[in-house]
């Protein structure tokens, strides 16, 4: 496996280099290698399936890495779990994903008591020997769950020719300092941060995760103190340090490159991040977690941002090497606007809810696309994603694009903004201090017939944020309801 092998040889090339650091301690190459050959070990040791999958339950330390690429060395399948997952959901995740084992460094028996095969990491240092058994490699890299309509969690199978796929080209795309600090905001269970760990695993970098919870609240302060060069976030935590008033050269002053993914980056942020920095280098990418992680991408900078706009709405540029992207309109494929559709070396094996892979993934022309539920559009070669296609509502017997009514509202504001069906009338929230509704309203009707108008316009200080760094809409809705 590439990934395996590039990681293997780092620590061969450069033992002493600091691989993971954070507050309390640090890993060099050597000893990250050494420590997940260990963890191999002991699955291998311990096996009594045929296949190895292991839940990770997240603990924000390098034990973490360890288990991932210990498992991979051993064949296995890792499930990484977020570790604010409530119980129940945990133990829906472990049965459905066929899990052998829980890993944790967390020993709190009250937590675990309905549980079985849990291990710790006292256990692999119990582990001497190393019983030469056949390794059986499963096609399964990883399994990550998302959010289902239906409240249960949709396991994505990514196998390992995809993970590879991905990481080749993120290594030779990403060229970094050689002394680089990478940071790790997302959680392991969101796969942006597979962007992070295995860029800086495999480039040879610093990975430098967030351990502290101040932090996430305050994340340039978190650039600053530990001298962060590459960042990988959502737009979201851009939001959270412009309204923390911390986005300065000063705080961020060590920061070089930023790669966006996981939501729509706007022409706000840009601006913003270049007045800040004008040599700042930033990266779009766009990606469903069942394409592992990204599969296009654009390079934005001072001089060419504003030529890649449409209205507030940043290009997702172009598919990488390997990537097909098209759409589906009417039925038919498309080559300018519709549906996103993906398909390539990247994508996914499927949901391990199988009931659940026809919806998503269909066969055209002898080719297996994901169907995106993105609308969007190419112009000039590059690609532009304008909304779901599950944000149409019918309202007050009328169709409504609620993205369309957003996407007015940061024209203007250059605010995060989301608009839905509330209590059964048509709102849009707006992150910040309060506006002229009046004025706001007589602005959107120059652009909106008349039942396009938002019944009502709501302003909150600050929007909620889910475990992957997105604005988590119904969270926020709750928070309004309790503080008004």
């Amino acid at each position: 496996m590439y990934l395996l092998n590039q990681i293997e040889k780092n620590s061969v090339d450069t033992p002493n280099k600091v691989c993971i650091s954070n507050e309390d301690a640090s890993l060099t190459f050597q000893e990250f290698w050494d420590i997940s050959q260990d963890f191999s070990n002991f699955l291998i040791n311990n096996k009594k399936n045929r296949n190895i999958v292991v839940s990770i339950l997240e603990s924000n330390t390098f034990y973490d890495y360890v288990a991932m690429v210990g498992t991979l060395i051993a064949g296995g399948t890792y499930v990484p779990i977020n570790s604010k997952t409530p119980l129940k959901k945990i133990i829906k995740i472990v049965k459905s994903s066929k899990s052998n084992y829980l890993f944790s460094i967390k020993k709190n028996k009250k937590f675990f008591k309905n549980m079985k095969n849990i291990f710790f990491y006292e256990n692999i240092k119990k582990q001497n020997i190393f019983n030469k058994k056949k390794i059986i490699h499963n096609k399964i890299a990883y399994i990550i769950f998302t959010s289902g309509s239906t409240g249960d969690p949709k396991g994505v199978k990514i196998s390992r020719k995809s993970l590879d796929h991905y990481i080749k080209w993120l290594i030779k795309k990403i060229r970094l300092n050689k002394n680089c600090k990478i940071s790790q905001f997302p959680s392991i269970s969101f796969d942006l941060s597979v962007a992070d760990i295995y860029l800086s695993l495999c480039g040879g970098y610093n990975l430098v995760p967030v351990n502290n919870n101040f932090f996430n609240f305050f994340p340039a302060d978190f650039i600053q103190s530990n001298k962060i060069e590459h960042l990988t976030c959502t737009p979201t935590l851009i939001d959270l340090i412009i309204r923390s008033n911390t986005l300065s050269k000063t705080k961020l002053k060590s920061l070089k490159s930023i790669f966006f993914c996981g939501e729509p980056l706007m022409k706000y942020h840009l601006e913003k991040i270049f007045k800040m920095n004008p040599n700042l280098k930033v990266i779009n990418c766009y990606g469903p977690t069942e394409a592992t992680v990204s599969v296009t991408y654009v390079n934005l900078n001072l001089s060419n941002y504003y030529k890649l706009v449409n209205d507030q709405n940043v290009t997702i540029g172009k598919s990488i090497k390997g990537m097909k992207l098209c759409f589906i309109k009417d039925g038919r494929l498309s080559k300018n606007e519709g549906e996103l559709l993906i398909a390539g070396p990247q994508l996914s094996e499927g949901y391990i809810q199988n009931e659940l892979n026809k919806k998503r993934f269909k066969l055209i022309n002898k080719i297996n696309y994901y169907l995106t539920g993105d609308i969007g559009f190419k112009k000039n070669n590059n690609y532009f994603v304008l909304g779901r296609n599950d944000s149409q509502v019918k309202y007050k017997g009328h169709r409504i694009e609620l993205d369309e009514i957003t996407n007015i509202l940061r024209k203007k504001l250059t605010k995060n903004i989301f608009t839905t069906i509330y209590k059964k009338k048509l709102i849009s929230f707006i992150e910040g201090q309060k506006k002229d509704k009046s004025k706001l309203l007589k602005y959107l009707s120059l652009y909106l017939e008349s039942y396009k108008l938002p019944d009502d316009i709501i302003f909150l200080k600050n929007f909620m944020v889910n475990k992957n760094g997105k604005t988590d809409i119904k969270k926020t809705i709750i928070k309004y309801e309790k503080e008004f």
